[in-house]
């Protein structure tokens, strides 16, 4: 069996990190032992299996929150007594007039600021070196083998961009010339007329406010915050295997339109259904099998049986 037709599922396999590439011949895994005459193999790439696991996660520790306690005051009335005595009493109060008039403003000087200017500019920077897989050629008598070689490509070069600075930020002297400007201000017409009486000895009563309870701090216990995380792991590697697969010694044409058939009732096949294997077909069987998650290749048992199809069936 030749190995070419393999090639874009050996790159696959190759990147999945399964094998290691070296130099000469690509190592595969062995033929089955209990093939039999007439039946067709293909090289299958299984993907990995994984399994998912939650575990409980503390993200916060638990602590203690202060709280602020802010004081207590009350409303209580408070007499006192005031002896006899003169006080100060106003007969008439003060007397204003708003009034406008015009000030002189001598010319002045003052610094303004001017900011920085800045100009955009573009530059080319090299790419990093990457490491890439290419087909290799084998020795004569050895034109079909699987022989990759990894050699080191240019990066791409990158355009960014970036500010320069023109113009460092300063200042400028403005000169303001000399003008005047009316201003509004009070003035007094009539000063207050006050008086000094004999006042009698009285009691006084007035509310006040009064602390009950000073202002304080408590602190409140807070308790761990923990999430729910899942994890996915890894239970089975991905690797290649041989498989038994229908290929174009034995995928009948009645088969192979019921094949067509599923696959375009479920949006992935848009050709005729003519019970012939070509590009239009085998792009569709690539495409179920990537998106069911099925092991990538051939038209293996397990495609078919993920269609409800079985290579034995009355078709």
């Amino acid at each position: 069996m030749s190995w070419l037709p393999a090639l874009p599922l050996l790159l696959l396999w190759l990147a999945s990190g399964s094998v290691r590439a070296e130099t000469g011949a690509l190592p595969l895994p062995e033929p089955p032992a209990d093939a039999r005459p007439g039946e067709c193999y293909g090289l299958v790439y299984v993907p990995p299996g994984y399994s998912s696991r939650s575990e409980r996660v503390e993200i916060a520790p638990a602590g203690e929150r202060i709280e602020v306690v802010p004081a207590v005051y009350e409303w209580v009335e408070e007499t006192r007594r005031l002896p006899a005595g003169r006080v100060r009493r106003i007969v008439t109060p003060a007397k204003f007039e708003t009034i406008e008039e015009t000030v002189a403003v001598p010319a002045r000087r003052r610094e303004v600021p001017v900011p920085a200017s800045y100009r955009t500019v573009e530059e080319r920077l090299p790419g990093e070196p990457r490491t890439v897989l290419k087909p290799g050629r084998g020795l004569p008598g050895q034109e079909d083998a699987a022989i990759f070689c990894l050699v080191e490509a240019p990066g791409s070069e990158q355009l960014i961009e970036r500010r320069v600075l023109v113009r460092p930020a300063g200042s400028r002297t403005v000169t303001e010339p000399a003008g005047s400007k009316r201003i509004r201000r009070q003035k007094l017409i009539e000063p207050a007329v006050t008086e000094w009486v004999d006042a009698p000895a009285r009691t006084v009563t007035r509310r006040v406010k009064q602390l009950v309870t000073p202002a304080g701090e408590r602190r409140v216990p807070v308790p761990a915050q923990y999430a729910e995380r899942v994890h996915r792991v890894l239970t089975t590697p991905g690797h290649a295997e041989w498989q038994p697969i229908l290929c174009a010694d034995n995928l009948s044409p009645s088969l192979l339109r019921e094949l067509q058939r599923r696959l375009s009732d479920q949006g992935y096949y848009r050709g005729p259904i003519d019970g012939r294997l070509g590009g239009a077909t085998a792009q569709a069987i690539r495409q179920f099998q990537t998106i069911e998650e099925l092991p990538a290749g051939p038209l293996s048992a397990q495609t078919l049986q993920a269609l409800g199809l079985t290579p034995a069936g009355n078709y």
